[in-house]
């Protein structure tokens, strides 16, 4: 809430260093703190509103700047943890985060916005055949899906440095599909057909005999906005 006031603050006296909540660096956005409910956001528009004059359409600027207009569905994780392949059907499917279930994404005024996804990991360290690919990587899916999901990172080849993987689809990006990417792509169809109820895990995967993925942390975050 803090910071909420501060921006409100500072756009009311014209500061023009602002920077968008998608620029703030994970280290700094761990230590905020988020709105948990549709009420609290509503609550605190309330506010503003008798705090001041100001359209409703620079209170939501306000509000998004703060990023205190959306609720976040995280979760993350720092055990280690490795997927073990012993054959062609690969490694069993194993959800290492997931988020909290999904809620009033199908309300009024409320959407998906944005979601990003992080990994630490690497292969077994060694391969007999380099032609053959890479089969040590990560996906992302809902967790009721019996699919593995979509590969959104591939670990280095014969690597045993952790190397950190991260991918962020913000909705408002309207790329087209070549320019996005086919991993942005189905990421955006996949967020689409998302219902309340509904949790994103990562999976550590790994194909063929002899692959692994190792993984020393993970993280997703699920944004949805809730007033627009």
């Amino acid at each position: 809430m803090n910071t909420l006031f501060r921006t409100f603050s500072r756009m009311l006296s014209g500061d023009s260093n602002m920077t968008t909540p998608s620029s703030t660096s994970a280290a700094s956005s761990s230590n905020m703190h988020f709105p948990s409910t549709r009420q609290h956001i509503y609550s605190t528009l309330d506010c503003l509103r008798k705090a001041s004059s100001l359209p409703d359409e620079l209170l939501k600027t306000i509000l998004y700047y703060a990023d205190y207009d959306c609720l976040h569905f995280s979760a993350s994780s720092d055990r280690k943890y490795t997927a073990y392949s012993r054959g062609p059907q690969g490694a069993e499917p194993f959800a290492y985060v997931s988020t909290p279930p999904l809620r009033d994404i199908h309300e009024a005024g409320v959407r998906i916005r944005s979601i990003r996804l992080s990994a630490s990991g690497h292969d077994q360290g060694f391969v007999s055949d380099r032609s053959a690919g890479v089969w040590s990587y990560f996906a992302v899916r809902r967790m009721k899906d019996p699919q593995i999901g979509i590969i959104w990172a591939q670990n280095e080849m014969a690597s045993r440095n952790w190397q950190d993987h991260e991918l962020s689809l913000n909705l408002d990006d309207h790329a087209d599909a070549a320019e996005e990417g086919e991993v942005k792509t189905a990421l955006r169809q996949m967020i689409s057909q998302l219902d309340d109820g509904d949790s994103l895990c990562i999976v550590p995967m790994a194909k063929f005999a002899g692959w692994q993925c190792h993984v020393q942390k993970a993280e997703i975050d699920v944004e949805v906005e809730v007033w627009r």
